[in-house]
């Protein structure tokens, strides 16, 4: 399950310097359509942004419900920034979006 959340954590990781640039040059985050990129994988059912006021953006990514460790079926991934994109957390580390969260057990390590 683990290296399975780790797909999660590459896909939202993705859009960390997109969604930063874009945001630096305009003041305010993209849409999903806007930014592009890569929404789906083997083990990602989809990605979302969420929480999107201001400096602030969470991206989630929802783990498939059939096909993976039952651990983390339908459970999420969340990477998060509150500054604009300069910094973010994710996992347990951050608290914009925690619904049906993976458990701490699978999280990688720097997001504990």
């Amino acid at each position: 399950a683990r290296a399975q959340v780790t797909e999660g954590m590459s896909l939202t990781s993705g859009f960390k310097t997109a969604l930063s640039e874009y945001y630096a040059d305009n003041g305010v985050f993209p849409t999903l359509a806007i930014v592009g990129g890569t929404t789906s994988g083997k083990y990602v059912n989809d990605i979302v942004f969420n929480n999107v006021i201001g400096g602030t953006i969470a991206v989630t990514a929802t783990f498939r419900t059939s096909g993976i460790a039952a651990q983390i079926a339908g459970d999420t991934f969340t990477l998060a920034t509150v500054d604009g994109g300069k910094t973010w957390k994710c996992g347990n580390d951050q608290s914009l979006y925690t619904t049906n969260q993976v458990g701490t057990n699978f999280l990688p390590s720097a997001c504990k």
